[in-house]
């Protein structure tokens, strides 16, 4: 699979790469977007109870996730927070490095 980079390059889509370290909370993050322009989101990256649906959900930053509203929406009996080892299986990213 390309790489992101690879794929705007191919668009030839302008972009600007920001590094920052692995952070946890939007809390953490702000000090490095607080002079970037655009809308700040955050990345939860969610499961079923059976572990055989996951959902990568953004909202934003300021918001929090009301997980009972969630699994109603995608008709589920309830969604949680996917372990470090799904993130990893399923996207290929440690905690703290979705975006």
């Amino acid at each position: 699979m390309p790489d992101i980079y690879s794929i705007l390059q191919q668009l030839k889509l302008a972009y600007i790469q920001h590094n920052h370290p692995a952070l946890f909370t939007c809390e953490q993050a702000e000090p490095y977007y607080r002079l970037i322009p655009g809308a700040k989101s955050k990345n939860l990256f969610l499961r079923n109870r059976k572990g055989d649906t996951h959902y990568l959900v953004i909202l934003p930053s300021h918001k929090r996730a009301d997980l009972k509203q969630l699994a109603r929406i995608v008709h589920e009996k309830d969604i949680s927070f996917a372990s470090s080892e799904r993130l990893q299986q399923y996207l290929g990213v440690i905690p703290g490095s979705v975006c």
